[in-house]
């Protein structure tokens, strides 16, 4: 306990999922937490979660891919918590389509959530760290497809490896700075999103949790708070001298496969 204290954190996408786990981790670690979602509804409760549970946060509603929002968004954090320590740049959005299907329109979402939202948050923060001189932890979230490709996802596939790209870049730009700036890539993991686009699955949530497990070494998907606590050791002092690190968080798939 108290891995954070006296730490202020800021965390996109943080109305559910990893990005919810996250926040509620980080609270019971002493930090002071912004919850930053596009749904007011979902940050609103994770806040009210965390306070009830004896923690400290506040609710920020906003569109982090714009460049203008994602300013006041992190305005709005600073003028609330004086400075911001850590930022994690959780929002992101999926995008199944085979390549040959792709149209125009179909880039504009994953581009602005996927890229444009860390960069521009990355930004805003940044700066605002460099002005008050206490350098500071960046954690992008990315996916192992940034690392693994899967079927039928370019565009997913080539926004999240954009991530761990953008990953080093501000690694190597800001470390003089005290800045770093880390990646985790998850695995298939237990959060709403992925138990709803299973369940619409043609083959049936069962067959698709067995035929991955199945691919992984520890034979199962991932709980959210798995991936929350790999954020919790980047964003924290014990990783001090870690940046421009990817790491890949997927029941050892990295290292190989049990299908031969």
């Amino acid at each position: 306990m108290g891995r954070l204290s006296g730490k202020n954190a800021l965390i996109t996408g943080s109305g559910s999922g990893i990005g919810h786990t996250t926040a509620k981790l980080f609270a019971e670690e002493g930090a002071r937490v912004a919850v930053v979602d596009l749904n007011s509804e979902s940050a609103d409760q994770t806040t009210t979660q965390i306070i009830e549970s004896g923690g400290d946060s506040i609710a920020v509603c906003g569109d982090v891919s714009t460049h203008d929002e994602a300013s006041s968004i992190v305005g709005s954090v600073l003028q609330s918590l004086g400075r911001i320590d850590i930022l994690v740049n959780n929002a992101g959005v999926p995008l199944e389509k085979p390549l040959l299907d792709l149209v125009e329109d179909d880039l504009g979402p994953s581009l602005a959530v996927n890229i444009k939202a860390p960069l521009f948050m990355s930004k805003h923060v940044i700066a605002s760290m460099i002005k008050s001189g206490h350098g500071g932890s960046i954690v992008n979230i990315a996916s192992m497809a940034a690392i693994r490709a899967r079927p039928a996802m370019p565009v997913y596939v080539a926004t999240k490896g954009a991530v761990t790209s953008l990953t080093r870049a501000l690694a190597i730009d800001f470390a003089s700075y005290g800045i770093r700036a880390n990646c985790v890539c998850p695995a298939a993991t237990e959060t709403p999103m992925l138990k709803k686009r299973i369940a619409a699955m043609p083959e049936g949530a069962v067959e698709y949790r067995k035929r991955n497990s199945e691919s992984i070494p520890l034979k199962r998907l991932a709980e959210p708070i798995e991936m929350a606590q790999a954020v919790l050791f980047l964003a924290s002092d014990e990783s001090s001298y870690i940046t421009g690190h990817v790491l890949p968080v997927d029941g050892g798939s990295t290292a190989g496969t049990l299908i031969f």
